[in-house]
């Protein structure tokens, strides 16, 4: 990164678009994909520490242990925030949302770690049920999937109330495909 720095203007905007585009996954932006993953080599597990902080700690943690019994590569466990790769924060913010992903550097690169914020604002109303399904969602974001929309399939990844508050099968299939 220092040569980065040293470049200054347009030549690090040239550089990091080109670093960007050497390490971009195979895996695209489309109707199921965010576009990026965490790094991972296919037939290998992923290991994915996360934190809890703020309200609302038990429906997080049942959320990271819901994704982490899936049958996928996924490895999901507590540790500390300076080692973890998906971070949960329950906490009053502005705005109508109910949970918020935001994917470090970028939505569309190779991830570092993932903020997966919950709105107590917004969520304050809501039941547990509903928490853990916010939390789980965010979650499937912070691993690299998008929203599901039209059809009929159920995915925790379908915005709003919904009857179950786990991974589904669609989810677990989109993991595995995103983490073979």
């Amino acid at each position: 990164m220092s040569r980065l720095r040293r470049w200054g203007g347009r030549g690090a905007l040239a550089a990091i678009a080109a670093i960007v585009v050497l390490v971009v996954p195979a895996t695209s932006a489309n109707a199921q994909f965010l576009g990026g993953a965490f790094p991972h080599t296919a037939g290998n597990w992923l290991n994915l520490g996360y934190t809890t902080q703020g309200s609302y700690i038990a429906q997080q943690q049942a959320a990271a242990s819901s994704w982490h019994v899936t049958p996928t590569r996924l490895i999901v466990f507590q540790e500390p925030i300076a080692n973890s790769e998906e971070d949960f924060y329950g906490f009053a913010y502005t705005g109508t949302w109910w949970g918020l992903a935001t994917l470090h550097p970028c939505n569309t690169c190779t991830y570092t770690w993932a903020d997966l914020q919950l709105n107590t604002n917004t969520l304050g109303s809501e039941s547990n049920f509903i928490r853990q399904k916010v939390a789980a969602h965010e979650f499937g974001h912070g691993i690299g999937l998008a929203h599901v929309v039209g059809g009929t399939v159920n995915s925790i990844m379908r915005q709003g109330t919904l009857t179950y508050n786990l991974p589904q099968t669609h989810d677990i299939n989109n993991t595995n495909t995103l983490y073979p």
